[in-house]
């Protein structure tokens, strides 16, 4: 069982030493000579790393949330969907993966606007998209439910902040092309 790394390594020219969530560092590891070189069969090689705060804010949101450790390593943070919650606001998604259109917006990230009519004044709601035995037979974005969850409060609560801070991370340092199947994700 491969287990994702917490530090992983990238070009230089990835790191933004202005961004404050950008945590990165050198250092130097020794891998064998290249054929024809004469020496010990050993030389320094100097890496850039990138920390990933994926870990972290999975046990942050299941400290926050009564969601198990499958439903939080499954939530989708909306690439995809039509709509995009930032800075506590909704705007249309320019992301060349966002499907649907305004008139029917697809929807099965964590952030789900609210239908007014149903949901009242809830400017936000949680997604979440995986309900073990209550989704056998049910069809993509039918899967799941939906969370009223307290807007703002202390940082430490609030598990839309981190939950957005850590997309915009991902879109940043470790942007996808294409949407992920679960399948495809490793422990």
């Amino acid at each position: 069982e491969k287990v994702a790394p917490v530090w992983f390594q990238v070009d230089p020219s990835v790191i933004d030493k202005q961004d404050p969530d950008c945590v990165w560092r050198v250092r130097s590891r020794v891998v064998p000579n290249k054929q024809g070189r004469k020496g010990r069969g050993r030389e320094r090689e100097t890496i850039y790393e990138l920390w990933s705060p994926v870990r972290w804010v999975a046990l942050l949101v299941k400290l926050q949330l009564p969601l198990r450790t499958f439903q939080v390593r499954m939530l989708d943070s909306g690439e995809a969907d039509t709509w995009r919650w930032q800075n506590g606001d909704w705007s249309v998604n320019q992301s060349p993966l966002a499907k649907g259109s305004e008139a029917r917006p697809h929807s099965n990230g964590v952030f789900l606007r609210p239908n007014q009519l149903v949901d009242g004044d809830s400017k936000v709601l949680l997604h979440i998209n995986t309900n073990k035995t209550a989704d056998i037979g049910k069809e993509g974005n039918q899967k799941g439910y939906n969370v009223p969850w307290i807007l703002g409060g202390p940082l430490h609560q609030d598990p839309f902040y981190w939950l957005e801070k850590l997309r915009c991370w991902q879109e940043k340092y470790n942007p996808i092309s294409r949407l992920t199947k679960w399948q495809e994700l490793d422990a």
